[in-house]
């Protein structure tokens, strides 16, 4: 494996086997727990995320906790029975396919981590930032009648885009769709204030040193 490829810890397969050997056949997916090194400071740590299991489908709307394709394990008669990938999709082809999986099956998960995920600078798909915007929309539209049920699922979206729009220096959409964000559910203080400082920070990181960043 080339040194810029992320890495499979060498039980990854097995393990992420005997799990969904464990598991009933409406198992479609098993996930698993992440290193991630920071190439820049050559520090490597587990990356903290939650792990969900079963019908995950609400879970996966509130965002991607499977992240990278070179994580999951699928069953392949399941992938082809949503429709694969979908090529129209400029970024976030990845969550997107798994939400389509995770509407009709169930994930499982090894915690552990499985997989060295190199973070560093470079191209990739999402470092274009328009691209996300475009994706996370096709996302809304795909998924307009269940977020349009679920006022978490709808807050959290807008949110997401918000700090995108932010991120790039979009302001007139940024207060937009914070805004539209706010108004869902304006009285939880908690999440509302959370969202509201990780704005700021992307705000200050792009003022004082130009970063755009997640």
């Amino acid at each position: 494996m080339r040194k810029e490829d992320d890495e499979w810890l060498p039980e990854k397969l097995e393990k992420q086997l005997k799990k969904f050997n464990e598991c009933d056949e409406n198992t479609g997916l098993v996930y698993c727990g992440v290193y991630w090194l920071d190439e820049s400071k050559n520090t490597m740590k587990e990356a903290k995320h939650a792990h969900f299991i079963g019908n995950v489908y609400h879970e996966l709307m509130l965002g991607d906790f499977v992240w990278m394709c070179s994580i999951p394990l699928i069953r392949t008669k399941y992938l082809k029975e949503v429709g694969g990938f979908d090529e129209l999709m400029p970024a976030r082809q990845d969550w997107e396919c798994w939400l389509r999986i995770a509407k009709k099956y169930k994930f499982n998960c090894v915690e552990e981590p499985l997989i060295i995920y190199h973070a560093r600078h470079g191209e990739h798909i999402g470092d274009d930032l328009t691209r996300w915007i475009i994706g996370i929309k096709r996302i809304m539209e795909k998924h307009k009648d269940y977020i349009k049920q679920n006022k978490d699922v709808e807050r959290n979206m807008f949110f997401g885009l918000s700090e995108v729009y932010v991120i790039i220096g979009d302001y007139k959409n940024f207060f937009a769709t914070w805004l539209h964000a706010f108004k869902i559910q304006p009285f939880n203080i908690l999440v509302n204030g959370k969202k509201l400082l990780k704005v700021f920070k992307y705000i200050l990181l792009r003022i004082f040193y130009g970063r755009q960043e997640f």
